[in-house]
């Protein structure tokens, strides 16, 4: 079976549907250019997608891998995590080479954009899938006359399983047991790292995000959320490849890349 590329409806979102000839499927919506669903050819969802997530015009979607832009978190002036997520994306490739399948998304500034971020920019976020292993790149193009300086990031929610304590390998001398609430940046992590569950080991590397950040909520924030299951805390855990600490200053022509990796071929 060759891989293919389908148009489809998601909960009213423009999305697309990427099934490789291994038999693993990914699905990006247009809305954010963000990557909702990744199984791997066994079956198994890699990313965990909230229940209760709002599908709405300019609304986060809680889950899968939100992309962070041009603002990280509450870090400036804009809206939190910046507009890039709740916006509309526009599909420029779509295309398949036997196994894999690869779609690429582009925001543009515009009225809206330039209204609360006023600077000329052009983003391409691009989702390849394989056949045990997505892979997404960023990029960003200053397209204005003023140079900007942005904070970023690929907001990976992970699926893991409930049963057991998930650690995260490589990250500082020891694993780091993911064991309830955290929310710490990792300034120049390493590239590579592993997160492990009860059954299973996903490799996570990436290049040109300088930082990593992790994030879970714990019992008492996931409580709180409107569009998160209290309990489901337990079943994921935000590993980000992310600009975070030092924003990064683009002036006019320059582009900057960043990549983000996540492989379940490892054991």
């Amino acid at each position: 079976m060759n891989a293919r590329i389908d148009r489809v409806d998601w909960h009213g979102l423009r999305a697309w549907r990427l099934r490789g000839a291994s038999g693993a499927t990914a699905l990006i919506t247009e809305h954010g250019a963000q990557v909702l669903s990744w199984a791997t050819a066994d079956g198994r969802e890699r990313l965990y997608l909230s229940p209760r997530s709002h599908y709405r015009e300019r609304a986060a979607i809680r889950g899968g891998i939100p992309v962070i832009f041009p603002q990280f978190g509450g870090r400036g002036p804009l809206p939190k995590h910046g507009f890039a997520r709740t916006s509309a994306w526009r599909s420029t490739l779509a295309s398949s080479d036997g196994g894999s399948a690869t779609v690429r998304f582009e925001l543009r500034d515009d009225a809206a954009t330039r209204a609360i971020w006023p600077f000329g920019f052009r983003a391409i976020l691009e989702l390849r899938l394989e056949a045990a292993a997505i892979e997404l790149t960023l990029g960003v193009e200053n397209t204005g006359e003023a140079g900007f300086d942005f904070t970023c990031a690929l907001h990976t929610y992970l699926r893991v399983d409930p049963g057991a304590t998930a650690r995260i390998g490589r990250l500082e001398q020891h694993d780091l047991a993911i064991e309830g609430d955290v929310d710490r940046v990792f300034p120049n992590a390493p590239p590579a790292l592993t997160l492990r569950d009860a059954s299973s080991t996903l490799a996570i590397t990436r290049a040109g995000f300088p930082d990593t950040v992790v994030w879970n909520p714990g019992p008492v924030r996931a409580a709180a959320l409107d569009d998160m299951p209290p309990d489901d805390w337990r079943v994921m855990v935000c590993v980000e490849a992310a600009c975070v600490e030092r924003a990064q200053r683009l002036e006019p022509a320059q582009v900057w890349r960043g990549s983000q990796r996540l492989d379940a071929a490892i054991r």
